[in-house]
């Protein structure tokens, strides 16, 4: 008896979880594309200044398999309308093995990661730094990339061997410190670009992934505890990975 009312309670829980999840995904799915009005809106609570929508622009070339619907737009500061950002408006559906799909919606944008980059490309060049910006396997040019349609992401990647790994390692973080003071995005959600370092032997042809390497975002923790990566805990890192195994 115990054993039936075990396995009873089981299906009803069950069910009722089937029930819950039903209802989150007829939910999720009624989820509307933002207005422009809502962009603005979001915008200018993330930064703190008024924004203007340059351009709605007809494009699927950020889609996945998981999006429903979405709008791409070309967005600017309102008193900088030459300065020209993206923003990314989604709804994607996923699936779970079992349980019904459910909606989910985001807005992305790109304004703090193109000043990042912008800034960080600049400070870097005028120190003298070697490095190259990758997106995805491909080694491009920051500024051409900044004057094409894109969303977040890519990395900056330096080259470096056992001697001048600290030295490099020291001045990026304070060229990233630097810029977190003209843009103060700590703990911000919506920021994806990584900083990484390789050892001087790593090829970075195009097509080709580059691995082993020391990773960091500038505006992200490095895991869930929130702790953010410093130049010691890098280089801690690049040891270990890179060199310390040789010995």
């Amino acid at each position: 008896m115990d054993l039936i009312l075990l396995w009873l309670t089981r299906i009803l829980l069950f069910l009722m979880g089937c029930v819950v999840a039903l209802f989150s995904s007829c939910k999720g799915m009624s989820i509307k594309l933002y207005s422009q009005d809502e962009i603005l809106s979001i915008l200018s609570e993330r930064y703190g200044m008024e924004f203007v929508i340059v351009e709605k622009i007809k494009t699927d070339e950020f889609d996945t398999e998981q999006t429903v619907k979405s709008r791409f737009y070309a967005a600017a500061p309102a008193d900088e309308p030459d300065s020209v950002f993206w923003v990314y408006d989604e709804i994607s559906r996923y699936s779970g093995l079992f349980l019904p799909s459910y909606g989910h919606s985001s807005l992305e944008d790109t304004y703090a990661h193109d000043c990042f980059l912008r800034g960080f490309d600049a400070l870097a060049r005028e120190r003298g730094l070697d490095f190259i910006y990758r997106t995805g396997k491909k080694n491009v040019k920051v500024s051409n990339h900044l004057t094409g349609r894109h969303l977040q992401g890519g990395s900056f990647c330096f080259f470096i061997n056992r001697d001048n790994a600290e030295s490099i390692v020291t001045e990026v973080f304070e060229i990233c410190g630097k810029l977190k003071k003209e843009y103060p995005l700590q703990n911000n959600p919506e920021f994806f670009l990584t900083i990484s370092f390789h050892d001087e032997s790593e090829e970075a042809v195009d097509g080709k992934w580059l691995f082993g390497g020391a990773y960091f975002s500038p505006f992200r923790p490095d895991d869930f505890t929130g702790e953010y990566a410093t130049a010691d805990s890098v280089l801690k890192e690049i040891y270990e990975k890179l060199y310390l195994p040789s010995e």
